[in-house]
């Protein structure tokens, strides 16, 4: 059996730590559908490259934050990046970099 060696910032593993750019994700919606429905919502999200959960996930933040949790997690990654490297917007205002 082999480790190994998990990146805690890895968006993987926030998902499923709960933890988010926007805090943790701890609270549990869900609904029911009919069978036929379920199947057919399971094998569109299977082709999307998703989950079930990713899929409503994204869905809900859409309609409540005009953005996706994805596209989210994407600006705070580029955020992490342009930190990181010393570009982006915010950090052109604070001068010439030494």
């Amino acid at each position: 059996m082999t480790t190994e060696q998990t990146d805690f910032d890895d968006d993987a593993f926030m998902a499923r730590a709960g933890a988010s750019p926007m805090g943790l994700l701890d609270e549990c919606l869900k609904t029911h559908v009919d069978l036929e429905t379920a199947e057919k919502f399971r094998r569109k999200t299977r082709e999307a490259g998703t989950d079930t959960s990713g899929a409503l996930r994204d869905w809900i933040y859409q309609v409540v934050h005009g953005k996706t949790f994805t596209d989210i997690q994407v600006d705070a990654a580029k955020s992490k990046r342009e930190a990181l490297f010393g570009t982006g917007p915010a950090l052109d205002q604070m001068g010439p970099k030494l």
